[in-house]
């Protein structure tokens, strides 16, 4: 069998909110110390790179070190890095830390009832630099996809997936048109095998750090206002920055459209006939209206909902939702995308818990989490 033709496409991801990867890292006190910049005051976090520091250490400063980590000195341990952590030998990444995540965290960084812990982007094991992870791109534009095919109102076909199919994989396969004997889905037939993104890059200083606050809704969907996580756990991010900050910051990636997997076909040797391998395809520009007819009316909804009085976060995510050219798509990535934007239309979806939908994360209490326009461009 002949290699699949594809077609290549620059990709390109454009934060209209802060956006945050869970990277499944989570930064201790141990591990990262602060600096202030005299020229403007700004503040950074630095990620020490600790066997570094150590393996610069004198005999003297080695076995003071491990005295103060014997002892389980928390406070000296920080001390400690303060003093011998220089960024220019030992530092895995700098980043810029937000002015009120810092006066909390510094304050409260030597307490040893405090964890303040800060979850990381994913970041390049080689460059340091963060990124936005091709699977989550993937991820968001399946959902709209599938949502697509189901039709609105939804189809009887879907509807009937829907009551026989289980687990989830089944009812996406029979929607997709990939199943095996019927029922198994059949992922040498998964449609979604033409579509294969990168990870997107972004450059350093594309990304800082901030405190996540709760806002919730009264019965009567007016905001209360922001406060910690119900729990009472503070949360600390590393997150784009994104046209809300008025700063801009771009991934880039490549998307690579399998079209010549479309047209070949194969022998079931079950049912003796030739069929076609994969149950159907997409053009860019049906990618990018189908993701935006899923992402817009929920961007819309969350605005309506969360953020009425806020005018200038309604008129730059509205703005930019609405002048869109055919190459380019409104998705939501990442961590905090909440539960309208992870499931498919009514009624094939499941009613949420009591409570689930009425509460936003938001980056320094103001601004939602992962808004972006995917935006491709034919390389020839």
């Amino acid at each position: 069998m002949s290699r699949a033709h594809f077609q290549r496409f620059r990709m390109s991801i454009e934060p209209l909110s802060p956006i945050h990867i869970g990277s499944g890292l989570a930064i201790q006190p141990q591990e990262y110390v602060f600096e202030t910049k005299k020229q403007d005051g700004s503040h950074w976090l630095i990620g020490a790179d600790l066997a570094s520091a150590v393996g610069d250490l004198d005999d003297r400063q080695r076995a003071e070190y491990t005295k103060i980590v014997k002892r389980g000195d928390l406070a000296g341990v920080r001390g400690w890095l303060q003093k011998h952590i220089h960024p220019e030998r030992h530092a895995r990444f700098v980043v810029q830390i937000q002015d009120i995540a810092f006066n909390i965290l510094s304050k409260s960084v030597d307490d040893p009832n405090r964890r303040c812990e800060i979850e990381l982007m994913t970041r390049d094991a080689a460059s340091g630099h963060p990124y936005i992870p091709g699977s989550s791109i993937k991820g968001a534009v399946r959902t709209a996809l599938i949502d697509a095919l189901i039709g609105d109102p939804p189809s009887k076909e879907a509807l009937a997936a829907a009551n026989d199919a289980r687990p989830s994989a089944k009812f996406e396969a029979r929607v997709l048109g990939n199943t095996k004997n019927g029922t198994k889905p059949d992922l040498y037939r998964d449609p979604f095998r033409q579509l294969a993104f990168s990870d997107a890059t972004l450059e350093e200083g594309s990304t800082y750090i901030d405190e996540i606050k709760i806002r919730r809704l009264r019965r009567s969907e007016t905001p209360v206002g922001e406060g910690n996580d119900p729990t009472g756990i503070q949360m600390f991010r590393e997150v784009t920055w994104s046209a809300l900050d008025g700063e801009a910051a771009t991934a880039r990636g490549e998307l690579r459209l399998f079209s010549g997997l479309s047209a070949r076909r194969y022998w079931d040797r079950k049912e003796r006939v030739e069929r076609e391998l994969l149950p159907r395809s997409w053009t860019i520009e049906e990618l990018c209206q189908q993701c935006t007819a899923f992402y817009r009316p929920r961007l819309e909804r969350e605005l309506e909902r969360f953020f009425r009085d806020d005018a200038a976060t309604s008129k730059t995510l509205k703005g930019r939702a609405h002048t869109l050219e055919p190459n380019q798509a409104l998705v939501r990535l990442g961590r905090h995308k909440h539960w309208e934007c992870t499931v498919l239309r009514a009624p094939l979806c499941r009613e949420p818990k009591r409570g689930v939908g009425m509460t936003r994360s938001l980056a320094g209490g103001m601004l939602p989490l992962g808004w972006a326009i995917l935006s491709f461009e034919a390389t020839g």
